[in-house]
């Protein structure tokens, strides 16, 4: 036969009840309140870091801009190809630092015009309702006019992502496309040639 649990109902129990769920949740609010300063010290600590060598890089040379950008197109940009030899300056970037930094370079050690820039938007289709922003955004980044932005690719939608850029700070990709640039292009496989022959050779 199953014996039956006794539970006591008397006003002495209940109050020891209260009293122990009070204690378990000021040290869950405690926890809490722990975690948090915790937190906020790792964020001081992070944007102390993040300021300190924010510091240290100073002002910059043309000579420095010429390599960071020279850096940033090898890693990004488009490369000629056996087929196509004939390749001008075409580089694109999700990151708006990176397209600002690459526009100073374009203007400030290239001399590329504005009118020699023509931009490509690609942005997934579930945002067109966003389009203004986000051409107003990419216009703002790269100093240039709506009128530049020359096509807009809206990319397929697939619900089943893991992707977690797709709020409102999701602004697609810009590609930057600069006309008649064939000869720029191979100054900059020459610029990126002398970087490597500098620390090796292949």
């Amino acid at each position: 036969m199953q014996k039956q649990l006794y539970r006591c109902g008397c006003m002495m129990c209940s109050l020891q009840k209260k009293q122990t769920q009070r204690i378990t949740q000021k040290r869950i609010d405690a926890q809490k309140k722990g975690a948090q300063a915790r937190k906020e010290d790792r964020i001081r600590r992070e944007n102390k870091i993040i300021e300190t060598a924010q510091k240290e890089i100073g002002s910059t040379t043309n000579r420095e801009l010429l390599l960071i950008g020279t850096a940033l197109y090898w890693g990004e940009g488009s490369k000629a190809k056996p087929h196509n030899n004939s390749q001008g300056l075409d580089f694109g970037n999700s990151d708006a630092r990176m397209i600002v930094v690459y526009m100073a370079w374009l203007r400030r050690i290239l001399g590329v015009q504005d009118d020699q820039i023509r931009l490509r938007l690609y942005i997934h289709e579930n945002n067109k309702y966003r389009l203004t922003e986000v051409r107003k955004h990419w216009v703002r980044v790269t100093g240039l006019t709506d009128a530049h932005i020359a096509y807009v690719y809206f990319k397929k939608h697939n619900p089943k992502t893991k992707r977690k850029n797709t709020d409102v700070s999701y602004f697609g990709v810009i590609a930057v496309r600069v006309k008649g640039s064939t000869a720029i292009h191979r100054k900059v496989q020459g610029w990126t040639l002398g970087i490597v022959k500098k620390y090796g050779s292949l």
